[in-house]
């Protein structure tokens, strides 16, 4: 008898006891999922009024703030959670007011969202759906969830749309580019890493499509030709940023169309671009005055010490040029200063400070030979570049 009333005392709810865990009506029960409802009407009106204020422009949604009032029309940003989650998750904002949605931690976004959104989000200007890798079984899977469907939708609903990021969506074609270049004439940043089913179609209708275009990244789309970089060079004079990296199909004839119309490059990858040749360089030295940042790793030409290409450079540069260049995990970082006749670079795995110069008679600063024309005075305004840090060292570099 007496056990059963302690089992009573036990589940039973004390209605006069202010802190038992066994009241219904408990606000702060994190298991209760009708506790927003218990709320007092006060602290209803604090929380609403929070969401109300004129200066939220972001929020960062929990499952907690999920079931609760529509958020204010302030709020212009969406940052996606990384949970399972339906459509009524949209309708908690004024989706008329989003213009930038970050997606980019969401394994669980579908096309059925995106479709959603390019309904509603007439103002949407960035998105980005970086698809995130995921470890599943010890092996390693690339989500697809995002197609083509959700790309016409997007651009069919979202006219404003300057900046999208497609990386890892492996199932976007050239369709879905199309669709965006001939809807989304305001895109000025487009993300393709990953996507490797895109082809020189994709870059001929962006070249007739989107004129401000000003960022493409391409890693790994190994379709791309010289075809697509002559016609982006002919429709999107405005490309400061182009990343080639492994779009092995690339020649010279490509980068050197590039090269000549598009002279904001600041920044060009080409790793892995094996059929490059040290004409590129040369088109690059004359057209393209604002390069900051070159990537050469794992091509199959190098700078040649004191030669024209390094000349070039010096003569035309505006600022500065970063260039990596040498094979794979030995490549190393040097740079080319404007209207110095000498550049060092440093050796990291060797511990040695090289100078180079080109010109002719007279001996170069301290660590280096003169060349032609060098002098040490020149070579104490340079300044100095470490090596990439390397994982292994196959040999000693020379440019």
């Amino acid at each position: 008898m007496a056990s059963a009333a302690a089992k009573k005392s036990k589940t039973s709810h004390d209605p006069d006891d202010p802190d038992d865990p066994d009241d219904p009506d408990d606000p702060d029960d994190p298991d209760d999922p009708d506790r927003l409802n218990k709320l007092d009407e006060n602290t209803k009106g604090h929380m609403i009024n929070f969401l109300r204020h004129p200066n939220l422009n972001s929020l960062r949604v929990t499952s907690t703030l999920s079931q609760s009032e529509k958020f204010t029309s302030a709020i212009t940003k969406i940052k996606v959670p990384n949970r399972e989650f339906n459509l009524r998750f949209w309708d908690r904002y004024d989706l008329n007011h989003i213009t930038e949605i970050d997606a980019s931690h969401s394994k669980t976004i579908r096309n059925a969202d995106l479709v959603y959104v390019a309904e509603h989000c007439p103002q949407l200007v960035s998105l980005d759906l970086t698809t995130n890798n995921q470890i599943t079984d010890g092996q390693l899977r690339i989500h697809g969830e995002i197609t083509d469907e959700a790309i016409l939708a997007l651009a069919r609903g979202c006219p404003q749309l300057s900046s999208l990021n497609l990386t890892r969506c492996t199932q976007i074609t050239d369709a879905g580019v199309i669709a965006l270049s001939q809807g989304c004439p305001q895109l000025s940043y487009l993300n393709l890493d990953h996507c490797g089913r895109i082809r020189d179609a994709s870059l001929i209708a962006l070249a007739q499509g989107c004129p401000r275009l000003s960022s493409l990244h391409l890693y790994k789309c190994e379709w791309i030709t010289d075809a697509g970089l002559v016609a982006l060079s002919q429709g999107c004079p405005r490309l400061s940023y182009v990343d080639l990296d492994t779009c092995r199909e690339i020649t010279d004839a490509g980068v050197i169309a590039l090269a000549q119309g598009c002279q904001q490059l600041s920044s060009l990858n080409l790793r892995n671009c094996k059929r490059i040749t040290g004409d590129t360089l040369v088109a690059l030295a004359e057209n393209c005055k604002k390069l900051s940042s070159l990537n050469l790793t794992n091509c199959s030409l190098r700078f040649i010490q004191g030669g024209d290409i390094y000349r070039h450079f010096a003569e035309n540069l505006e600022q500065r040029l970063r260039v990596t260049s040498g094979p794979g995990l030995c490549a190393s970082v040097f740079f080319i200063n404007p209207h110095f006749s000498r550049f060092n670079y440093f050796d990291q795995a060797f511990g040695e400070a090289r100078h180079s110069a080109g010109g002719s008679g007279g001996s170069g600063g301290s660590g280096g030979s003169g060349g032609s024309g060098g002098s040490g005075a020149a070579a104490s305004q340079l300044h100095s570049c470490a090596a990439v840090p390397a994982v292994g060292v196959f040999g000693r570099l020379r440019f």
